[in-house]
């Protein structure tokens, strides 16, 4: 199992060295980057790419938590897997008095898009474990 930070944006390889060797990699479920995000509450995310163009993997949140609230430099993707997942965002410049701006709840095979720059958490509210298939581009 892969943990460390350092690896983000050049997991399995960089892009410039997959592209320059045009290299396919098989990434099995136990050979990706595992990370525990988040500040003051922790959910995790396993990528199976994190390079200069795209950051790819699965987010999991355990029955009644949620996650820091993050915005990020690329439009991000996310599709639900397991369970039922809450996405709040915030108005712009996020902090500790911001606004709620809105809720969204995803099902189960459903998709969500957030655009870059967003504001947003992710929050389960269901029983069990959620898990959602995430697609970050370009950049975190």
């Amino acid at each position: 199992m892969n943990t460390s930070l350092d690896q983000l944006g050049k997991w399995p390889l960089s892009g410039e060295e997959a592209r320059r060797n045009n290299r396919l990699v098989c990434i099995p479920p136990d050979k990706s980057l595992n990370v525990i995000h988040g500040k003051k509450n922790h959910i995790l995310i396993s990528f199976f790419v994190s390079n200069d163009y795209l950051h790819f993997g699965i987010l999991q949140i355990p029955q009644g938590t949620y996650s820091d609230p993050e915005e990020h430099k690329g439009d991000e993707v996310i599709f639900v897997i397991k369970g039922k997942l809450t996405v709040q965002t915030y108005e712009k410049g996020y902090d500790d008095k911001s606004l709620l701006h809105s809720t969204y709840d995803i099902a189960k095979e459903e998709q969500f898009l957030i655009p870059e720059g967003v504001r947003h958490r992710y929050l389960n509210f269901s029983k069990g474990v959620v898990k959602a298939v995430f697609g970050i581009a370009p950049a975190l």
